[in-house]
């Protein structure tokens, strides 16, 4: 087994309601909210989540992120959950929201009870790994040290100095002090988990800066300002040094040969001509090659692709199950192989 180095964690006491909301059970804002969501009071909130969440998404002031967590049949599962920003409307609260989709978050109500009558807590946790990965788990107050170790003291802290009768919540920053947490992975999970998931925190982070920017502004007025900024102005030139990891052009144009250049997912098998009269697709490399590591370069670690699919290898939305088989948002999807 191996444990997961974190970044930052964020926690909150679960509520009788909330156990109704995640089974979908509830409408009642007695005891916790009637929509499907995880409430936080305050704006203290916002530097943890913003970060834990970095995707931007359609609806103005949410964004997504794809969160992992080991099931009982110790494999690992994820779902894409959204969090909304406070509003003009509730300046005060930020939510979760999809909190059904995650699974690990199902409580089981007898023993909640049971715990409740004792005075025992239960606590929905989030942790940001340091590879960037957001990861969700469910924590007893009476199991702390055996469940979380590393960071037992600080949640028990926060129980300490709250209030009888209020909520009980935290987030912490761990990013200049060595926190671990013990899931139970093992490591051959942890190595296929760091192949899926290299190599996309850049790009997210980028994503989470134009949000940044973007963020309760009027888009139409944004983009009148940049076209009156740019208008007129020609392109800039920027000369700098560019490495480029030499590939087998040979081999990558006989395994397009082979798949009649068209994208391996049978539920796909997309290609167009272009004006040369060749048809064109991508070559992807399962393990990117940018590892530099040796036989990287094989027939074995490439998938011929359409543009989509391609990327949504790279940033993560599609991942390899088997040789056979990829997942897309949720879905199996037979390979051409």
């Amino acid at each position: 087994m191996t444990s997961l180095n974190i970044k930052m964690i964020v926690f909150r006491e679960v509520l009788s309601g909330d156990i109704k909301k995640h089974s979908a059970k509830s409408n009642i804002a007695a005891s916790g909210g009637g929509a499907r969501d995880l409430r936080f009071r305050g704006k203290q909130w916002i530097p943890f989540l913003g970060r834990m969440f970095p995707t931007p998404t359609a609806k103005k002031g949410v964004s997504s992120a794809v969160v992992h967590w080991l099931s009982p049949d110790r494999t690992i599962k994820s779902a894409r959950i959204e969090w909304w920003r406070p509003t003009h409307a509730r300046p005060g609260e930020t939510r979760i929201g999809r909190i059904t989709q995650i699974s690990a978050w199902a409580v089981d109500q007898a023993q909640f009870n049971s715990d409740n009558a004792k005075g025992i807590k239960w606590f929905f946790v989030l942790f940001l790994d340091r590879e960037g990965r957001l990861w969700a788990s469910l924590a007893r107050q009476s199991e702390l040290e055996a469940q979380l170790p590393q960071i037992a003291e600080f949640i028990d802290a926060e129980i300490r100095a709250t209030p009888t009768g209020t909520t009980v919540s935290g987030a912490k920053d761990f990013s200049s002090a060595h926190r671990s947490i013990n899931l139970g992975l093992t490591t051959a999970q942890l190595d296929a988990l760091n192949k899926i998931t290299d190599g996309k925190r850049v790009s997210l982070e980028k994503l989470a800066q134009v949000d940044e920017l973007t963020r309760d502004r009027d888009l139409d007025k944004l983009l009148a300002e940049w076209s009156k900024k740019n208008h007129g102005m020609a392109p800039k030139e920027m000369h700098g040094r560019v490495t480029r990891l030499k590939r087998c052009v040979a081999m990558v144009a006989a395994i397009k040969k082979k798949y009649g250049c068209r994208c391996q997912v049978l539920s796909c098998g997309f290609t167009f001509k272009m004006s040369n009269g060749n048809h064109y697709c991508e070559a992807a490399h399962i393990d990117p090659i940018r590892r530099r590591k040796a036989g990287l370069d094989t027939p074995e670690n490439i998938l011929i692709l359409c543009p989509n699919h391609h990327k949504m290898l790279d940033y993560g939305a599609m991942q390899i199950i088997s040789p056979r088989e990829v997942k897309i948002e949720g879905k199996i999807h037979k390979l051409n192989r």
